[in-house]
């Protein structure tokens, strides 16, 4: 099956809905900051939470008929 690979940046919106074609079958969430350095934490929460929710939002956006969210410390 040909799989179709777009990027885009988590913490840019718009560079996500740039990304997805309008009705894409699937989209595969693998971005993550797995640091694990307190100093840190801000762009991990940025990174993490926020843009996770910017994927789901962008998915919402474009019709997509799976989202599949992959998550481990050892990713």
């Amino acid at each position: 099956m040909p799989i179709n690979w777009r990027a885009g940046d988590v913490t840019e919106p718009a560079s996500l809905r740039g990304a997805l074609p309008e009705s894409v079958d699937a989209v595969f969430h693998l971005a993550g900051d797995t640091s694990l350095w307190l100093r840190n934490n801000a762009r991990q929460t940025w990174i993490n939470v926020h843009g996770t929710c910017n994927m789901v939002d962008a998915a919402l956006a474009r019709g997509a008929k799976r989202f599949v969210h992959n998550s481990s410390i050892s990713v």
